[in-house]
């Protein structure tokens, strides 16, 4: 229901300010809207629990095999680089 919540307001958002239409469900047959459906609320559904109950698990196993150190430069180059590309862009 939240990813379908985003989904929503994103394609209301995006035409309200671009004045663009990337999607719109009202050929489906059970279109909830312009920018959701049932179907899509199914696939955004099984989707969050193959990522949460499959992938996450893996994932989280590299993560924490990175060390803290090396989590910390990666960091604190990441924020030099935003310093950086703000000054330069001003």
């Amino acid at each position: 229901i939240v990813l379908s919540s985003i989904e929503a307001i994103g394609g209301y958002l995006i035409k309200v300010i671009f004045k663009e239409e990337l999607w719109n469900y009202t050929n489906h047959k059970f279109h909830i809207g312009r920018y959701t459906s049932f179907e899509m609320i199914l696939i955004w559904g099984l989707s969050s629990i193959l990522f949460f109950y499959i992938i996450k698990p893996i994932v989280d196993k590299f993560i924490n095999k990175i060390p803290k150190f090396l989590s910390l430069v990666c960091i604190s180059l990441f924020i030099l680089d935003i310093i950086i590309t703000f000054v330069i862009k001003t």
